[in-house]
C-alpha cells in the first residue's frame, strides 16, 4: 500500500531545506515583531466570518465545537482568549498558492469567509501557530492555527495583522494524523461554531467585516 501524501504547503523564507523534512522537531520559531522587522507588535484584527463553521467530509475538514461551552478542549479556549493579543502568535509560515494542496485549502476558507476576501498577491497569507497556557515549552505548538496577512500601518503607527481564517484542530494543512483526527472529530457531531461561543468573548473593536 502506497504511503499516503501530507498535505502541506509549501513554505519560504528562512526555514533550510532540511528543516522541512520534518517540521514537527526542526521548525524555526518566528513572531509577528520579528517577520516585519518592527519593534512592537502588530495589532490584531479579526473577519467575523472567520469563526464561521465549516464541516466538509469530502475535503476532510472540520472547525465546529461541542456545543456546551464546558465541552471545548481547554487549550482551545485559551487560544481563542490570546487571539486578540500578537504576542501569543509564534511560527509564521508564507502559504505557497501556487501549490496543489492550496486549491483544497482554498475550498474549505471559502466556505467561511468567501473567496473575494481571500488575500492573494502583494498580501501573502501566512500561518500562525497561538501558544496557548497549555504548551510544555515552544516546541509544543499544540493543534490550534490562524491564517492571517499583514496590512498596512494603523492611524497609530502600528502594523495590523487580520485573522483571516482560524483552524482549531490544524485539519487546513494537516499532519501525518490529519484523516484520523479528522474521523474522531466528525463522529462526535459538534454542532457549534466557534462564533457562537466566542464572539461575545472577543473585543467588539477586533472584529472587521
Amino acid at each position: 500500500m502506497s504511503k499516503r501524501k501530507r498535505f502541506r504547503p509549501k513554505l519560504r523564507g528562512t526555514i533550510r531545506p532540511s528543516e522541512m523534512l520534518e517540521i514537527k522537531k526542526s521548525v524555526k520559531i518566528s513572531s509577528p515583531k520579528k517577520d516585519i522587522g518592527q519593534s512592537v507588535y502588530p495589532d490584531v484584527k479579526i473577519v467575523h466570518s472567520a469563526l464561521n463553521k465549516v464541516v466538509d467530509k469530502d475535503l476532510l475538514f472540520i472547525n465546529s465545537v461541542p456545543q456546551s461551552f464546558d465541552k471545548i478542549d481547554a487549550s482551545i479556549r485559551s487560544c481563542m482568549e490570546m487571539i486578540g493579543d500578537s504576542r501569543h502568535y509564534e511560527t509564521s509560515y508564507t502559504i505557497d498558492q501556487s501549490r496543489d494542496n492550496w486549491r483544497r485549502a482554498r475550498s474549505i476558507i471559502d466556505k467561511a469567509i468567501g473567496i473575494e476576501r481571500i488575500p492573494s498577491g502583494e498580501d501573502p497569507l501566512k500561518e500562525f501557530a497561538i501558544l496557548s497556557d497549555f504548551q510544555k515549552s515552544i516546541r509544543d505548538r499544540g493543534s490550534f492555527r490562524v491564517l492571517a496577512n499583514y496590512m498596512p500601518a494603523n492611524e497609530a503607527g502600528h502594523p495590523v495583522l487580520v485573522v483571516d481564517f482560524i483552524d482549531p484542530y490544524h485539519l487546513l494543512f494537516p499532519g501525518n494524523d490529519g484523516q484520523q483526527m479528522f474521523k474522531a472529530l466528525f463522529s462526535k457531531s459538534y454542532t457549534a461554531s466557534l462564533n457562537d461561543h466566542f464572539y461575545d468573548r472577543i473585543e467588539k473593536s477586533l472584529f472587521i467585516d
